[in-house]
């Protein structure tokens, strides 16, 4: 894992109600809110967020890298330290969407 991802790991485990598993989706680290996985880290080394639907749709930014079909997930590139608190951001308005 690139030192950016591990940045934005360390930040995403620290945050309220953050519960550190195993992915569901494959060997990386995972993140849940209330049983729920919001984050992890794709196979590819893009940070894989579950931000529903309707965030997506408001979304305008070529870090992002949208699904083929609809989906509550969203990848994100992150390539460069000015990417991290543009993630950041993004894990926080998952972690709230996903929030019970």
């Amino acid at each position: 894992m690139s030192t950016l991802l591990d940045d934005v790991v360390a930040e995403t485990s620290r945050l309220s109600g953050v519960e550190e598993t195993r992915s569901r989706f494959g060997e990386a680290p995972a993140f849940c809110i209330d049983g729920r996985e919001f984050m992890h880290i794709d196979r590819n080394g893009l940070l894989d967020i579950r931000l529903t639907r309707p965030l997506i749709r408001e979304l305008d930014d070529d870090r992002l890298i949208y699904r083929p079909r609809a989906s509550d997930w969203v990848w994100v590139r992150i390539e460069s330290r000015t990417d991290v608190p543009f993630a950041l951001e993004l894990v926080r308005q998952a972690l709230a969407a996903n929030a019970r």
